[in-house]
């Protein structure tokens, strides 16, 4: 039996009891179908934690509910399962993207010259690439979003995340032909 149907029988029940057992066989069944969409989508313990998020806003917005087509409830509750994983994996950059602790520590003489290397190849790198792209990466290294470079360069967001991710690849791209070209004179 679908979302849908079951969602029509609930609305259909003229008895609180009949109400009440239809909603939480509803809810059993949206908790099933929401688990399945998590877990091939995020590790076992998240989908958990995702589905039962998901299924506290759905049975928040449960009553008030009013379906307009005759998929509505499967679409409203896919819509819930696909905005809490959009927010999650977002969290889930967000902590990756801290400052691990070994960067964090006073860097000693040689440390330093390691690094004044690095940036010496990076600055290199950087002027081999385009002018948008080199922007578009000095953004990210200032730890500017994607939304304020589209918006300082005039562009939609979503080609602002494009820009930033071909800026990084070219990048590397530049970086690896320069250390294959200084490998052999070391």
């Amino acid at each position: 039996m679908s979302l849908d149907s079951m969602l029509r029988d609930y609305k259909k029940c003229r008895t609180e009891n009949g109400r009440e057992r239809a909603k939480t066989i509803l809810l059993r069944e949206t908790r099933v179908v929401l688990l399945s969409y998590f877990r091939s989508r995020v590790a076992r313990a998240d989908a958990e934690d995702l589905a039962q998020a998901a299924l506290k806003i759905i049975n928040d917005e449960f009553d008030g509910f009013e379906p307009a087509g005759p998929r509505a409830f499967r679409s409203h509750v896919f819509t819930v399962a696909k905005n809490r994983l959009r927010t999650h994996s977002r969290q889930q950059g967000q902590r990756k993207r801290h400052v691990p602790v070994e960067w964090a520590v006073e860097p000693e003489l040689p440390d330093i010259l390691v690094w004044k290397e690095r940036f010496d190849l990076l600055r290199a790198a950087l002027a081999l690439v385009r002018s948008t792209l080199r922007r578009a990466f000095e953004s990210r290294l200032r730890g500017e979003s994607a939304r304020t470079l589209a918006r300082r360069e005039g562009i939609k967001t979503v080609s602002g995340r494009a820009r930033i991710r071909r800026a990084r690849i070219a990048v590397e791209m530049e970086l690896e032909k320069l250390m294959a070209t200084r490998e052999p004179t070391r």
